[in-house]
């Protein structure tokens, strides 16, 4: 999303470019309402001279009229035109038409003017709407500073009740990139029977991890997966040990990317579509007091939080639904850290607002 201050930029270009169409169009309407005012209070004088401009061109030739022809100027034998003094300006007529006929399409000239400029103010005076609202609202949002983010935050993630780190992908290249780069065979392995459910591990450092900490990482599987978006209740994910993952296929099968093969024992647990997000205060010796978003399970969220609200897959767009999070547990608390495309990019898809927890405010 652009920042506020790109958007302010480019509508004022935008606002300027089309001032200079807007003095444009009004210099040649003024001009061409001058020619016409003119043509009126000399129409004798300017149709004696097209007509003497037509006969002397039929008659003689095109190099002929200037010289033969009062008030004539000058002409153009390509376009058929003369240029013909009136009063103190002049003006091109047209030789293949009378004067009635020239004063029509002066007319019309005008008339495409008018229409332009009205076009071309209304334009104007709808960016300058839209810069007022931008510069209205910047005195009202907070401006975001740069926090610190730890490596694992472009993946799904979450820290478990026992301080286990679990890393979700958030497309195929994720999901092999965690299989390669980050899954040891001592770590947890999760995911679904359900196309586009992410891979998930859990660090485990070699330690035991106990089954509520697994179920806790499992929510990242089930909620961010496809499921959501097709507005089930809940589904099935399974866990295995990182050492029964492989990338090889059977004999003669194919592995596409972002799949893999588990050998041996698969652990099921059954995870409902319910999804808790909140605002997480972090106290850093390097960076200070800074705040960010922290997904689960509500009873691990609520755990870690200062406020969140729990959400349940529905009809309601994303972006709607972020705004809505944003008012209720981040504005007036740590707008400055989290902005509502943070939030977009926590969502795992439509949904709704079942319950608001705040501890300030």
């Amino acid at each position: 999303m652009r920042r506020v201050g790109e958007k302010a930029a480019e509508l004022e270009r935008a606002i300027e470019e089309i001032q200079q169409r807007v003095s444009a169009f009004q210099k040649d309407l003024d001009e061409y309402r001058s020619v016409l005012s003119a043509i009126y209070e000399n129409y004798a004088l300017v149709e004696q001279a097209l007509l003497c401009a037509q006969e002397v061109r039929r008659t003689v030739g095109w190099e002929s009229v200037p010289e033969r022809c009062s008030g004539v100027e000058s002409y153009q034998a390509d376009k058929g035109l003369v240029l013909v003094k009136v009063g103190d300006s002049t003006v091109w007529l047209d030789i293949r038409l009378d004067l009635k006929g020239n004063v029509i399409e002066i007319k019309k000239r005008i008339g495409e003017l008018e229409r332009k400029l009205e076009t071309a103010m209304n334009k104007k005076r709808e960016m300058e709407e839209q810069l007022k609202q931008i510069g209205e609202a910047s005195l009202e949002e907070p401006r975001l500073v740069i926090r610190p983010r730890e490596w694992y935050e472009r993946f799904h993630w979450t820290i478990t009740s026992n301080g286990f780190l679990a890393i979700g992908g958030r497309d195929a290249d994720q999901n092999e990139t965690l299989y390669r780069k980050y899954m040891e065979e001592s770590d947890i392995f999760l995911h679904a029977d359900v196309h586009g459910a992410p891979v998930v591990v859990v660090k485990t450092r070699g330690r035991d991890v106990p089954e509520t900490d697994i179920r806790e990482a499992a929510y990242l599987t089930a909620c961010y997966s496809k499921a959501w978006r097709a507005g089930l209740a809940s589904i099935e994910v399974y866990w295995a040990s990182g050492v029964q993952v492989s990338k090889s296929p059977p004999s003669g099968e194919y592995l596409s990317k972002g799949s893999f093969m588990v050998y041996g024992k698969r652990n099921y647990l059954s995870i409902p579509l319910e999804l808790a997000l909140g605002v997480e205060k972090v106290e850093s010796s390097v960076y200070g007091v800074y705040y960010r978003l922290f997904t689960g399970p509500e009873d691990l969220v609520k755990r870690r939080t200062v406020s969140y609200v729990v959400l349940r897959p529905s009809n309601q767009p994303v972006e709607t639904v972020a705004k809505e999070v944003y008012g209720l547990i981040v504005k007036g608390l740590a707008s400055e850290f989290i902005s509502v495309n943070d939030i977009v990019e926590r969502l795992p898809g439509p949904s709704v607002v079942v319950k608001t927890v705040k501890t300030w405010g």
